[in-house]
């Protein structure tokens, strides 16, 4: 990912964008503009991926980030806090808000079954933090919990390096782990 202070007329003049391959996302104000790169339609229909425009509209309850707008090239959301894995950080954060965020994983994993489906790609980064509460987002890899998970394969792409092959795996194991009774 490549962070970079931009200036787009559109959205005003102070605007921070991540690039990664897939995706531009463009942070202003309120709001959050996620929009999707050829690459991204093209891992979607290589691996079965439904997409985050499906995935924004089907699911249900307090744990996901709700959009405000969904295009098929990109997908408005509010902006309502920071990412834990940004410079906020697990660092930051007091035992009170150590015990909300194990609260909300509880929650979020429950609102998980309850949807019947698998996210994926869970980590410090797809979480966000806006005072007491927490948002889950980033759903290009989810899929419904009965699917065999598309996601390892990934990890051989010729562009996911070793770091990502090691961090999705850890990941992917730590949300099997976390739902199993």
């Amino acid at each position: 990912m490549v962070w970079c202070d931009g200036s787009l007329r559109r959205l005003g003049d102070k605007v921070k964008k991540r690039i990664s391959i897939e995706s531009t996302t463009i942070f202003h104000d309120a709001r959050v503009v996620k929009s999707f790169t050829p690459k991204y339609f093209e891992l979607n229909e290589e691996y079965g991926r439904r997409g985050e425009a499906f995935w924004c509209k089907e699911l249900v309850g307090d744990s996901f980030l709700k959009p405000l707008e969904i295009h098929e090239t990109h997908i408005t959301f509010p902006r309502i806090g920071q990412a834990m894995g940004d410079d906020l950080g697990f660092g930051d954060i007091s035992p009170l808000e150590i015990v909300r965020l194990l609260n909300w994983l509880t929650s979020m994993m429950a609102d998980l079954e309850r949807n019947g489906v698998d996210h994926h790609d869970i980590h410090p980064g797809n979480i966000l933090r806006d005072g007491e509460s927490f948002k889950l987002i980033d759903m290009a890899w989810m899929q419904w919990s009965r699917e065999e998970p598309r996601c390892l394969e990934y990890l051989n792409l010729e562009y996911s390096t070793d770091d990502t092959r090691v961090k999705m795996q850890m990941f992917c194991q730590l949300e099997r782990m976390l739902r199993k009774k």
